[in-house]
């Protein structure tokens, strides 16, 4: 589906006399949102409901345009606009990264402590890599399983 750029220029011939269907919608959002009580009153103390309902066509348009990511293109600065995306994608996606690596190195730490205070655990930790199973490495370790023949006896509830 082809995307075009909203003609900002052509907002000026847009009717200045208030939509009443669109008006009355906005004002069932704002309500549903939580906002219509927010409202600020207009002048001569009308209701900010008054005040929604009285808006124009080409105001309630360029009002909804004003800060509009696709105005950043005709404007030519979407460059930035994308580099701002990026930077706050990759803090999140770092943020993670370092969460994950924290985790890891408790477990690691963990099965470095199982291991070397243990001498059997390696025929666990063994039989762990060759299933597969490392990841739960720790938990054989908090609980000191430490041996295959201990593993033999655990129940499977």
């Amino acid at each position: 589906r082809p995307v075009w750029a909203f003609p900002f220029e052509k907002i000026s011939t847009l009717s200045e006399n208030p939509s009443y269907e669109t008006n009355k919608r906005a004002i069932e959002i704002l309500a549903l949102l939580g906002f219509l009580d927010k409202l600020v009153p207009g002048d001569n103390c009308a209701s900010g409901a008054e005040r929604v309902m009285a808006q124009g066509v080409q105001h309630v348009v360029s009002r909804i345009g004003k800060n509009q990511g696709v105005q950043l293109v005709t404007e030519g600065i979407s460059s930035k606009a994308i580099a701002s995306a990026a930077t706050r994608v990759l803090g999140v996606v770092n943020d993670k990264v370092k969460q994950m690596g924290r985790a890891s190195a408790r477990h690691q730490l963990v099965l470095d402590k199982f291991l070397l205070g243990r001498p059997q655990a390696y025929e666990v930790h063994d039989w762990l890599v060759a299933n597969r199973l490392t990841k739960y490495a720790s938990v054989f370790a908090a609980h000191g399983i430490d041996s295959l023949r201990i593993m033999s006896h655990l129940a499977t509830h």
